[in-house]
């Protein structure tokens, strides 16, 4: 084996595990907040809403809930550019929430929240953050618009994910997930008054 080939695949493994530890960290930020009998809604968009906006609450900034997907579906902002406005804002309160929320648990959270463009199909570019990836390797495919959390991910996240954390990293996911569940309390009541499905 070549030594470009070692350290590619030493650089793939340390890519894998850091990935592996960001879906972690949504899965616990997914079980804590739970607030309608273990069910989280479905579409990705809400999710990463609840997640950074979350974030910056816990981190104590004041630019919490500026961007809201809701506000999104309801035309007061440009779909396309959602992920962009929604990560500037997290980007732009990192010096401000740096100081409260763990540095690993905020990497993880501004990676899974960094847009980047898709151009696939190259006629249809999009935006696209790590999350929706993360959401969609945890979520089975489907058409309705919430997801039951399955007993084993929850049994997972009690038993073995939250205790492998240090104690500063359990307290930030934690604090972070306490401030998802008004948020996704919100946003079960839009998708009640707006999705079909």
């Amino acid at each position: 084996m070549s030594v470009s080939t070692t350290a590619s695949a030493k650089r793939f493994e340390k890519e894998f595990h850091e990935s592996e530890r960001r879906r972690d960290i949504l899965r616990t930020l997914l079980v804590e907040s739970m607030t309608e009998r273990y069910t989280v809604p479905s579409p990705k968009e809400f999710i990463l809403d609840e997640v950074v906006n979350a974030t910056l609450a816990h981190g104590g900034s004041e630019k919490a809930d500026r961007i809201r997907q809701t506000d999104y579906r309801r035309g007061k902002g440009d779909p396309m550019s959602y992920e962009h406005e929604l990560f500037e804002v997290l980007e732009g309160e990192l010096k401000t929430i740096r100081k409260r929320i763990e540095s690993r648990i905020l990497d993880g959270v501004v990676k899974m929240a960094s847009p980047y463009m898709v151009r696939s199909p190259p006629d249809r570019p999009h935006q696209e953050v790590e999350l929706y990836t993360l959401w969609e390797s945890i979520r089975p495919p489907t058409m309705q618009s919430s997801w039951a959390v399955p007993h084993r991910m929850v049994a997972n996240v009690k038993n073995k994910i939250l205790p492998a954390m240090s104690e500063a990293e359990r307290r930030s996911v934690l604090g972070i997930a306490e401030e998802m569940k008004p948020r996704m309390s919100h946003d079960f009541a839009y998708i009640r008054k707006h999705f079909m499905w």
